[in-house]
């Protein structure tokens, strides 16, 4: 089977990608005591680039977008296979 055909049937296989904005490090006391409206202060300002992740695996960066009602990541940085 050759290289493009193997890659072809991958096509339709579901990835998980996620966007990490920020972290915290909070106790478990703390974590306890969230709730409905709490705020959890993260550790990124709110113009700083958001990781973009694809099963787990850093690919790229970006920044945050509104589009219409909703919030998009606009990728501004591809992340060498290598790093």
């Amino acid at each position: 089977m050759s290289e493009s055909s193997r890659i072809f049937h991958l096509e339709n296989v579901d990835v998980r990608v996620t966007v990490e904005w920020g972290r915290a490090q909070v106790t478990v006391e703390e974590v306890r005591g969230l709730g409905p409206n709490a705020i959890l202060r993260l550790d990124s300002a709110v113009d700083d680039p958001v990781d973009v992740r694809v099963n787990g695996k850093l690919i790229g960066r970006g920044k945050m977008v509104i589009v219409g009602d909703s919030y998009a990541v606009q990728i501004t940085q591809f992340v060498d296979a290598d790093t």
